[in-house]
């Protein structure tokens, strides 16, 4: 039996609800990969070297001083 609760003016209940499974097994081939599909690209492999890009030191320093995290502080002024 599956135990479900339930909230009847703010007082929880259970209540005892029967569960039924389907007999046969779900097929889930259609979901299966086939590799790329028309109109499709590769991800890139991640492999290639990131590059930070060049911020100025001053401005993220200062909002590192104000209680910023550092990486919340480049991500400010990298977007400004």
């Amino acid at each position: 039996m599956l135990a479900r609760e339930v909230y009847d003016d703010w007082v929880p209940k259970k209540l005892e609800i029967d569960l039924k499974l389907q007999e046969e097994p779900i097929d889930f081939e259609r979901f299966r990969a086939a590799g790329l599909q028309v109109g499709e690209h590769e991800l890139p492999s991640g492999a290639e070297e990131y590059e930070e890009p060049n911020l100025p030191a001053d401005v993220v320093n200062m909002l590192v001083q104000m209680g910023i995290p550092e990486l919340s502080a480049k991500h400010a002024v990298f977007n400004t």
